[in-house]
């Protein structure tokens, strides 16, 4: 029974490699102190967090001018019809 999981666990790992996961990555984060991961953890999710935010922002402006350019159009049409 040994054998037989020795060998199961040494496909998985090969099938994980294969698959492009980075099995020394894992190996190394898990060597950090448990801390240490969840400061990084912490530090990765502050900066997604800020890059949603900007996204937003973004999204918002595009949409500001958007509804900006399409007043500017009503107002045209509108002067258009008053000439």
């Amino acid at each position: 029974m040994g054998m037989s999981r020795t060998v199961t666990n040494e496909k998985a790992l090969e099938d994980a490699r294969q698959a492009g996961i980075d099995l020394d990555l894992i190996d190394t984060n898990l060597a950090l102190p448990v801390r240490e991961r969840w400061r990084q953890h912490d530090a990765a999710l502050a900066l997604i967090l800020k890059l949603e935010q900007a996204k937003d922002a973004m999204t918002r402006d595009k949409d500001a001018i958007t509804a900006k350019e399409l007043r500017a159009i009503a107002a045209k049409r509108e002067s258009g019809r008053n000439e």
